[in-house]
């Protein structure tokens, strides 16, 4: 379709001219109304995205195609949540979760983001720690988490999201922000953990992580529903991480917003990455 070609080249006011002349021959077609819809986000004519997925719905709904309503349902949220309208998104996201039973990690992250957004801080980490147990991989999961969790002065699980969401996306802004609070986090929070001999930024957190699963494993932490990720993800994952032969691989990887060296390790150390993620590969197994 030449509307899907045009908007992946990013020109989506021609995508919407081209996507209403197929709707000319296939009249109320969820699917054309989405991909209008989805480029009017874009376009930010959110109130046309949102009347295409109102649209939408409406029309999966009498054709009998409701695997398409979740998807409809998504862009809805999407562009209420543009619209400042986050307690609509909400209630979309929902049901997205509950009557479609659409549970996928993006749903709940962008159910975070929603009540982030009404600073609903205790609601926005439980939709989040639910994507993340489903599937840790979502970037902006991680990151929002660590954000969250610094607000809610809850300083090692911070440091936590902050460190995985930095394997998985190490060299943007948000990467230089997140290690920016690391850093913060292990010379002026972790009581304890820069009053050893060494306290460079490795070694400070490197003692985090092997503190705190000790910790875990001896009961010494107070655990409550919804702390899983915490303790059986987070933790059991960086210790691993701390006591294998790759954490002066795995702390340069998620330093490279600061070290002036990085592209060329990158370009010539990369053996040694790859080899560090096959083993956290199978450890993910």
């Amino acid at each position: 379709m030449r509307g899907v070609n045009s908007h992946d080249q990013g020109d989506y006011q021609s995508a919407v001219n081209l996507y209403r002349q197929a709707l000319e021959l296939e009249p109320g077609h969820p699917v054309i109304l989405y991909q209008i819809g989805f480029a009017n986000i874009y376009l930010r004519d959110f109130a046309a995205a949102l009347e295409m997925a109102d649209l939408g719905i409406t029309q999966a709904a009498r054709r009998n195609l409701d695997s398409l309503i979740p998807n409809l349902l998504g862009l809805k949220a999407s562009a209420l949540n543009n619209m400042g309208r986050n307690e609509e998104a909400i209630d979309v996201h929902l049901q997205i979760i509950y009557q479609y039973e659409e549970a996928t990690p993006f749903t709940y992250y962008n159910l975070g983001v929603s009540y982030y957004r009404i600073e609903k801080l205790d609601e926005a980490a439980a939709a989040l720690k639910k994507g993340l147990l489903i599937n840790p991989n979502h970037a902006g999961s991680n990151y929002l988490l660590g954000r969250i969790s610094m607000e809610e002065a809850s300083m090692t699980q911070a440091l936590y999201a902050f460190c995985y969401f930095l394997l998985l996306e190490p060299n943007t802004e948000r990467s230089a922000e997140a290690y920016d609070i690391m850093v913060y986090i292990l010379n002026n929070q972790e009581a304890g953990f820069n009053s050893q001999n060494n306290n460079s930024i490795p070694a400070m957190l490197h003692l985090v992580f092997i503190t705190m699963e000790e910790y875990r494993i001896s009961g010494g932490i107070s655990r409550s529903p919804g702390d899983e990720l915490w303790w059986n993800f987070y933790a059991p994952f960086f210790y691993r991480i701390a006591v294998s032969d790759y954490y002066d691989t795995f702390f340069r990887y998620i330093s490279y917003t600061v070290d002036p060296d990085a592209e060329n390790w990158i370009l010539n150390g990369w053996n040694e990455i790859a080899v560090f993620f096959d083993w956290l590969n199978e450890y993910m197994e």
